[in-house]
């Protein structure tokens, strides 16, 4: 089974960071985002909680805020608050196994928590903001591409400046 509590705390995060009013998100309208139940959002949210990337706003008008802002929460600091597991898990050596068994088992896992670490490590100089600075380019481009332009006319026409894809000036 496919572990997407990662991807649901970045979406999450983004979408709180990204509302327009700045106004708290309840778990119900979270839900809605990514087409979940509210329970497991609060469940996710409690984890962001605890790891200090969100505060909760109690009473009428409450829900969920972010604690930081965009530039300031790395994809590292969300995947160790929600338990971020290794791209793949290791099966247990037989107890019974011949010795080279018990060696093999080793060194997969000792491969597997390399490679976990190289990706948190990674994970750690990217932020939410490049995210978001992402996302918002693939929109421009997509809605360039709707109106008919190849990619070659849009590299020509079109270069990246503060995250957005702005016209070419001719000299």
């Amino acid at each position: 089974m496919l572990n997407t509590r990662f991807s649901t705390a970045l979406h999450t995060l983004l979408a709180l960071l990204l509302d327009r009013d700045g106004a708290p998100l309840s778990s119900q309208a979270l839900a809605r985002v990514f087409d979940s139940n509210p329970v497991v959002v609060r469940r996710l949210v409690a984890d962001l909680r605890a790891a200090g990337l969100v505060v909760s706003v109690r009473g009428a008008g409450g829900g969920i805020q972010p604690s930081k802002g965009l530039r300031e929460v790395t994809l590292g600091a969300v995947a160790r608050a929600v338990d971020f597991e290794p791209a793949f898990d290791v099966h247990e050596a037989a107890a019974d196994a011949p010795p080279p068994s018990e060696h093999i088992h080793a060194a997969v896992a000792a491969a597997r928590d390399s490679a976990h670490a190289a990706l948190l490590a990674h994970l750690d100089q990217v932020t939410l903001g490049d995210m978001a600075d992402s996302a918002n380019l693939r929109t421009e481009l997509a809605a360039l591409i709707d109106k008919g332009l190849s990619h070659d006319d849009i590299r020509q026409a079109y270069r990246v400046a503060g995250a957005h894809l702005v016209p070419k000036v001719d000299r």
